[in-house]
């Protein structure tokens, strides 16, 4: 389990440069620690072709953490075609998978998350230049910012963070997740008047809640241009409805002019637990919190 952050000449033009992203897409799922099933049907990089539009084919991972017996995370990423000749991959979440690589959420259709931006206001580049990403996989957590700046400056082209609750020292448990990704929409230049979706499932309930756009977090609106204080930026913890409210110290809001945009800090969020490194991921997913206008983003743990 660890980070990664990598740049790749992403290129979207033809088969042989399909299968080189996809390929560099999979071995990070690997090297941060996700584990590839065993599902049939899974794609095979050396052959695939690349789609018009749509999917090409798909992966299975799962999470692999203490957690992941009690409270199983499968992950199916669809890789694909998105709208002018640009990357695309999709996400499908479910707590099981019935080795065809048909994931179910307690026992219903498994959920779909398009990891990807909408309509985009600007221009999109498909033509191998690199582009930077990140990826997480810790205890109770993932994060993945992948592709930076190809559909639009400032944005990736594929985002998602997954958060397992946790007890009151900070330590995942296994009673329910948070998922945020990037909101459907027409997206300006910096990410602004676009919110970051939210979703929740509980194990407990087994029952799976779509949260509200721009909702994981609070910031005053007084102070939506900055928040310091003693010359310090402050950060803000995330919250997801489990049905019972329930915090996340994994994914933080802040004001993103305190901060600068893929460096990391360290903040004790939970009292008593230590510091913990932080990675600055700003507005890639739009809006994060209530109360600060277009200004707020979110950093991800980075351990």
């Amino acid at each position: 389990m660890t980070t990664q952050a990598w740049t790749f000449p992403v290129d979207h033009r033809n088969d042989a440069g399909f299968r080189a992203w996809g390929a560099d897409f999979s071995a990070h799922l690997a090297a941060i620690g996700l584990v590839q099933t065993t599902d049939t049907g899974q794609i095979d990089w050396g052959t695939v072709s690349k789609p018009g539009s749509g999917d090409a084919g798909y992966e299975v991972w799962r999470f692999n953490d203490t957690e992941q017996g009690s409270a199983p995370v499968y992950l199916k990423f669809r890789y694909g075609t998105d709208t002018s000749n640009t990357p695309r991959i999709i996400c499908d979440l479910g707590d099981a998978t019935d080795g065809a690589g048909n994931l179910t959420l307690f026992g219903g259709p498994a959920q779909s998350f398009a990891m990807y931006w909408g309509n985009v206001s600007g221009t999109v580049d498909a033509t191998g230049i690199s582009r930077s990403s990140f990826m997480v996989h810790t205890e109770g957590f993932l994060a993945i910012f992948w592709c930076l700046g190809v559909k639009h400056a400032n944005l990736c082209a594929a985002s998602i963070v997954i958060a397992r609750t946790h007890d009151d020292s900070g330590v995942p448990d296994s009673t329910g997740l948070m998922v945020l990704y990037p909101a459907a929409g027409n997206v300006s230049s910096n990410g602004s008047n676009v919110n970051c979706s939210t979703y929740a499932v509980s194990y407990v309930a087994k029952e799976a809640i779509q949260g509200q756009a721009q909702g994981a977090a609070l910031i005053p609106t007084g102070r939506s241009t900055g928040t310091l204080y003693e010359g310090q930026p402050q950060v803000f913890l995330t919250y997801s409805f489990q049905p019972r409210v329930r915090p996340h110290m994994q994914v933080l809001a802040l004001v993103s002019a305190d901060f600068i945009d893929w460096t990391t800090f360290n903040a004790e969020i939970v009292p008593g637990s230590g510091p913990r490194t932080y990675l600055v991921a700003g507005r890639v997913m739009g809006r994060i919190a209530f109360g600060a206008n277009n200004a707020t983003g979110m950093a991800v743990l980075w351990e």
